[in-house]
């Protein structure tokens, strides 16, 4: 990180990263194959839909977890759960 400032969960950055499995999740009822009976590979389309934004989200959760620790988010957390058991 090129400034002082302490990293922060909630950037602008990290919030991109989970946008597209939500909103994947929110447009499910609008999708076309979600109202008929489509196959894939033998499931419902609609069940393979809801299980690849499941693993997205599992994605993008760890890919926010890892820049949050690269860019310091570790020694904050521990200096927080020192001051917390300091109070």
């Amino acid at each position: 990180m090129t400034s002082s400032a302490p990293p922060r969960l909630a950037s602008p950055r990290r919030l991109l990263i989970v946008l597209p499995p939500a909103i994947g999740f929110f447009a499910t009822p609008f999708l076309p194959f979600a109202s008929t009976p489509t196959l894939w590979l033998g499931c419902p389309a609609l069940l393979w839909w809801i299980a690849t934004m499941v693993a997205a989200t599992l994605v993008s959760l760890f890919v926010v977890e890892a820049t949050y620790l690269a860019d310091g988010g570790a020694e904050r957390d521990r200096l927080e759960a020192a001051d917390g058991r300091a109070s």
